[in-house]
């Protein structure tokens, strides 16, 4: 049996929708946790009525205390032999579940592919595909290989499009970090991989990540997030060092970890709120000058004629450069309608 955890907080509107996406399973040997996370929209009433309706469904209420302690609770309650993640504001096709279940075989854990679907005043505006591979993978031989392009693309970033079993978890007493906000998928997988001995990657692509109205041009930009993404490019290295992974593996850390960068810093001129020119350049400054930043600048292996002109900007260390150029991007991006 799969257990489905499905963090629930103020998701009213899209609870009935991914529950009815999992109904219409061609693989029906599973059970659903819903797991209310303090809402205050009548998020918790619905679940708690699908928990009575349905006796594959189980609805579980807890104080809000975020998404990671959130799943946490799913998986203590969780009874199934397999584990998959799936958010409550997302959508599935039918034989999502079947296709996972088919993959696992004798293996430890089904990495599969997944789509970004964006969304402007509900209409779908634009679709973002996640390549994957098919292969079979032994983790202490075959990962060192597969494992750049599976972080660069952000597969090991996410926890859905996966299956898990449920027994290593327990094993390796395997659990979600609560105090940071940022990467902590990145890290849970990182926890499990150490765990695990087999891979299946499947080139299926039956799990859509709904993007809302453009969340980005509100997110709040400030060093708190820094700090979260520090922390991931840390562990992520460290993980790089005791899997006794080449450079490869090391450099699309390192790539990853200066396109964020970039991203952080795009985003302080997309914010719909102004924000002191003064302001933006010590943030600006405080990226370049952190010595991550300067340890990824020398590790990492530019990919594409757009990443060298990133690295060469970054090298420069001028926060008022790298403002510029940052502003200029963004505003090419718009005038050919990709930002």
């Amino acid at each position: 049996m799969i257990s489905i955890i499905i963090p629930v907080y103020q998701a009213k509107q899209n609870i009935e929708q991914i529950l009815g996406d999992i109904f219409a399973q061609t693989y029906q040997d599973y059970e659903v946790l819903l797991i209310d996370d303090g809402s205050t929209d009548g998020s918790a009433k619905l679940c708690g009525e699908y928990g009575r309706q349905n006796p594959k469904v189980r609805a579980i209420m807890k104080e809000h205390s975020g998404v990671s302690e959130t799943r946490n609770a799913g998986i203590a309650a969780a009874r199934g032999e397999y584990i998959a993640f799936v958010d409550s504001d997302d959508r599935i096709e039918p034989d999502y579940l079947e296709r996972l279940a088919q993959g696992i075989g004798d293996r430890e854990l089904v990495i599969a592919s997944f789509d970004r679907r964006f969304y402007k005043d509900g209409k779908l505006v634009k679709t973002v595909e996640c390549q994957m591979f098919d292969a079979a993978v032994e983790v202490s031989r075959g990962l060192d290989g597969y494992f750049s392009a599976l972080y660069t693309s952000t597969l090991i970033g996410v926890v859905y499009c996966k299956l898990f079993r449920r027994e290593l978890i327990e094993k390796g007493r395997i659990a979600f970090r609560g105090d940071i906000c940022l990467g902590e998928d990145f890290l849970f997988n990182f926890e499990y991989l150490r765990e695990c001995r087999t891979i299946s990657c499947i080139p299926y692509r039956g799990y859509h990540y709904i993007c809302g109205n453009g969340a980005s041009l509100t997110q709040k930009n400030d060093m708190q997030k820094l700090q979260y993404g520090k922390v991931l490019f840390e562990e992520s290295l460290r993980f790089c060092e005791e899997m006794h992974f080449g450079t490869e593996a090391s450099a699309g850390v390192c790539n990853l970890y200066l396109r964020t960068c970039f991203l952080n810093m795009e985003i302080l001129y997309r914010m719909k709120e102004r924000i002191p020119r003064k302001e933006k350049r010590e943030f600006i400054r405080k990226v370049l000058d952190d010595e991550d930043t300067r340890l990824a600048i020398k590790r990492c292996r530019p990919d594409t004629r757009e990443f060298q002109i990133y690295r060469r900007i970054l090298r420069l260390g001028s926060p008022a450069i790298a403002g510029m150029f940052t502003w200029a991007r963004l505003a090419y991006k718009k005038l050919i309608g990709r930002a």
